[in-house]
């Protein structure tokens, strides 16, 4: 009996932001699309892109933070997998590899 459970799946996550802005809500849907690909059974409510805005956690190019640049929205969402990848592993001991399109820098 197998009972081996790590998926080994990689993604890039720039090559899912296509435009060059986005509303929060479309960056969540988009961060919904790679949690699916990525098979972590977890979806975000797109209102929650609007109250990371408003709170500071997503950059916004705009006073009125509803516009979210596409470097911003790439940044974010590695850093996001990366902490969820990682409580991931800790809790199932599974992995999953998502490809960066820069390293993070390891805080110590």
């Amino acid at each position: 009996m197998n009972t081996d459970t790590t998926t080994d799946t990689t993604v890039t996550v720039s090559e899912y932001f296509s435009v060059e802005t986005m509303s929060p809500y479309g960056l969540i849907k988009t961060v919904n699309k790679i949690l699916a690909d990525l098979q972590i059974d977890k979806t975000l409510p797109g209102p929650m892109g609007y109250t990371y805005c408003k709170k500071g956690y997503i950059p916004t190019i705009d006073d009125a933070k509803k516009v979210v640049h596409r470097d911003d929205a790439i940044e974010w969402t590695e850093k996001y997998l990366a902490k969820l990848v990682t409580k991931i592993t800790t809790v199932t001991e599974e992995t999953v590899e998502v490809e960066m399109t820069e390293p993070l820098p390891i805080e110590v």
